[in-house]
């Protein structure tokens, strides 16, 4: 943040180069409105395999897992709440 006013107003990217599913900005908006930290990103909507892990350490282990047993391919979401 030192060197913001030499950068000036920077537009990221959305994550994995797409907009944001209605589901994922909703989750976004309830994350600004709380205390609390929810994350949502959908990994393939079509996915039959849904997580949602309290902590973001739980939530990669559990996706790790699910791609170790095989079903990676079919891992919906990536979901945390704390």
């Amino acid at each position: 943040f030192l060197t913001a006013q030499k950068w000036g107003e920077i537009d990221y990217p959305p994550p994995f180069g797409r907009d944001a599913y209605p589901e994922e900005a909703l989750i976004r908006d309830m994350d600004g409105r709380t205390g609390a930290s929810l994350k949502l990103t959908i990994l393939n909507e079509r996915g039959r395999v849904w997580t949602m892990v309290a902590g973001g350490g739980a939530s990669v282990v559990y996706a790790d897992t699910v791609a170790d047993y095989g079903w990676g391919h079919e891992l919906a979401n990536y979901g945390e709440y704390s």
